[in-house]
């Protein structure tokens, strides 16, 4: 039949849900620029779908997402993998990924996958003077 052909494999209840991998190459973290993420789940019939988001953790608000990801690609290693651009705020210190499986049919979730992660600064983030030889100061206590 049509439909049963159309119906994708639950993930088993009895079975937690894989919890995603995720892999970025931390030179690529750059404020000001977009970094690509790839986000990986062990290779299975089952149809699962990743949400995926980032938190600026100095400031700990949302900077990007909720994404829902389901677009997979085989890998050589036995992996479904998906990628996502993220752009990288120009003030942002410290940022945090973070990804979970999700079974769409039942909504139960994995657990969370975190990646906290520095940012690198094309330039300093502030103009400050710096003290020469012939400088002055004061320290008050």
């Amino acid at each position: 039949m049509p439909v049963a052909d159309s119906l994708q494999p639950l993930w088993l209840e009895s079975e937690a849900l894989p919890v995603p991998t995720i892999v970025i190459d931390p030179e690529l973290l750059v404020a000001g620029t977009v970094a690509t993420v790839r986000l990986r789940l062990p290779a299975t019939a089952a149809h699962l779908t990743l949400k995926f988001w980032v938190n600026d953790l100095q400031t700990r608000s949302l900077l990007n997402g909720p994404h829902w990801l389901d677009t997979w690609v085989p890998t050589d290693q036995g992996l479904l993998e998906t990628q996502m651009p993220v752009s990288i705020p120009p003030e942002a210190l410290e940022i945090q990924l973070v990804a979970i499986t999700v079974e769409p049919t039942t909504q139960r979730e994995s657990h969370w996958t975190t990646l906290d992660c520095w940012v690198t600064h094309p330039e300093p983030l502030f103009d400050l003077p710096l003290l020469g030889d012939g400088d002055e100061f004061e320290v008050l206590l």
